[in-house]
């Protein structure tokens, strides 16, 4: 039997979650998510990536069989983007649960296919195609599985969880039942001043393509309201993991400026400073911060989505 209270305000006419809250792991691991060939075979051999985080004290270790796309940046911001809004107003230390790993999951989503498609802004809620997207992208973020290694700690100790799970016998019947590993867990409840978490805005990412999807994913390490400079390089890791091949330079160049485009329209600055080929990129603020801030002079001044 099916719990139908899974199901329940997942119908038409639900406002849609406006933000999605996640830790550094989803969005700064470079080569984790990236833009895929559609016709390019899916590799059989295992798949590794690692990354040190800024704090040093932490290694991250990501281990998967097959490479993660778009659809899968989507569905996992549509899962995330539910569990935020559904937690927004819990307080952690009121959760009993893991905090380290261990223990119970605090965070739960518990929805139909059709709900994580419509937040994720992804296909036809409720299309057979979409649900087939929506179930082979579970599989593949279940698969993925994370390390934790404490730098200076005891040799050899280390925390492995799943990226997500998905339990239950509910995804027969268009549902889900997910949790997240630890660290996910904790950006999602994160609520008190100093904890920290990066928020990727749904209000601007669901009716992005691919490879706009893609970047904008990456860039919600930035601050709202916050410019940095990146160079052309780094914005191509963003979206394909590695240095391009002559080959594919110019069609990456097209898709690149495309996606920049994109997210012009999405309320993001693009200005690239000629003598140095940086581009300066400025996240928007919400709406209401900008209506409330005094107006100020413009900074940088360059050519909007050239490359």
């Amino acid at each position: 039997m099916v719990d139908k209270t899974w199901f329940k305000n997942d119908g038409a006419g639900v406002s849609l979650p406006p933000i999605a809250k996640f830790d550094k792991t989803a969005v700064l691991v470079r080569g984790l998510f990236r833009s895929l060939d559609p016709h390019a075979e899916a590799p059989t051999d295992r798949v590794e990536f690692s990354r040190t985080f800024d704090e040093g004290d932490v290694e991250v270790t990501l281990s998967c069989r097959a490479l993660l796309g778009a659809s899968d940046v989507r569905v996992l911001q549509g899962l995330v983007a539910i569990a935020t809004d559904r937690y927004r107003t819990v307080a952690a230390d009121r959760l009993y649960g893991r905090a380290d790993g261990s223990g119970e999951a605090r965070v739960r989503v518990k929805c139909s296919l059709r709900r994580i498609a419509s937040v994720a802004g992804l296909g036809s809620p409720g299309a057979g195609p979409t649900n087939s997207t929506i179930r082979a992208s579970l599989e593949r973020l279940c698969d993925v599985t994370v390390t934790w290694r404490l730098e200076g700690g005891p040799s050899g100790q280390a925390t492995t969880e799943p990226f997500i799970r998905n339990g239950g016998s509910a995804v027969g019947h268009g549902g889900v039942n997910v949790t997240f590993h630890s660290r996910l867990e904790a950006a999602i409840l994160a609520s008190r001043k100093g904890e920290h978490y990066l928020k990727v805005r749904m209000d601007e990412a669901r009716g992005l393509g691919d490879c706009a999807r893609l970047l904008h994913h990456r860039l919600a390490h930035m601050n709202e309201g916050e410019r940095t400079p990146h160079g052309r390089d780094k914005l191509e890791a963003y979206l394909w993991g590695e240095s391009p091949s002559r080959s594919a330079d110019r069609n990456r160049v097209r898709q690149l400026v495309g996606a920049i485009k994109e997210l012009e329209g999405a309320g993001w600055a693009f200005e690239k400073d000629e003598a140095s080929s940086i581009v300066y990129i400025t996240r928007p603020r919400p709406l209401a911060v900008v209506a409330s801030a005094p107006s100020r002079a413009a900074g940088h001044s360059g050519q909007s989505s050239k490359v």
